[in-house]
């Protein structure tokens, strides 16, 4: 197979094509959402997860205020909404969960509402932030997780109902969705080749 070069601003497209991500915050009377695709699992012994930000965006200085925020993980059916999101600037004062069409659902340990349209939410308070080249790395630690029943027990399902699947950003206005999910019979060690 031959391989061709990428510009390296596209590298990300490489290794985070994970399930997009609408995070959502609260500072005093000021609500935000925004639409991230740089999330990443940083520990699973506390339960820890990173999300990049850059400074410009208005949620950026929100988080550091805030001291937590919301991770609500969306379907196929909240694309159109994820990409409205990701349109608008929180500095222009719109409502994003109104204009984009979402609800807001009640958390059980932080301030920020969460989606309720979305098929998982995480509940994470901030524990470190991180400048990193061009973007802030906030290190949130999960404090609470849900997820619906017919999409998620133990791993993601993939089910026959496409709206059952996360939604994952491939860059730009490129989305996909998880095909087929199987599992890999390993040999025991001292069978190993």
């Amino acid at each position: 197979m031959a391989k061709q070069d990428i510009p390296l601003w596209q590298m990300t497209r490489l290794v985070a094509p994970g399930p997009v991500a609408l995070v959502s915050l609260k500072y005093r009377d000021k609500v935000n959402l925004l639409a991230v695709g740089w999330v990443s699992v940083l520990s699973q012994t506390p339960p820890r997860l990173g999300i990049a930000i850059h400074p410009s965006r208005a949620s950026h200085d929100l988080l550091r205020r805030s001291g937590q925020f919301g991770l609500s993980i969306p379907g196929r059916a909240l694309a159109e909404a994820v990409a409205r999101v990701g349109q608008l600037s929180g500095a222009s004062g719109i409502d994003k969960f109104q204009a984009a069409g979402l609800t807001w659902a009640e958390p059980k340990l932080i301030e920020a509402p969460l989606v309720q349209e979305a098929l998982a939410w995480l509940e994470c308070a901030i524990v470190d932030t991180v400048e990193i080249g061009d973007h802030t790395l906030f290190v949130g630690e999960v404090l609470a997780a849900r997820a619906e029943e017919a999409a998620f027990q133990d791993t993601w399902l993939l089910p026959e109902d496409e709206e059952m699947r996360p939604l994952h950003h491939l860059g730009g206005a490129r989305y996909a969705l998880l095909g087929q999910a199987f599992t890999v019979t390993l040999r025991k060690p001292d069978e190993a080749g």
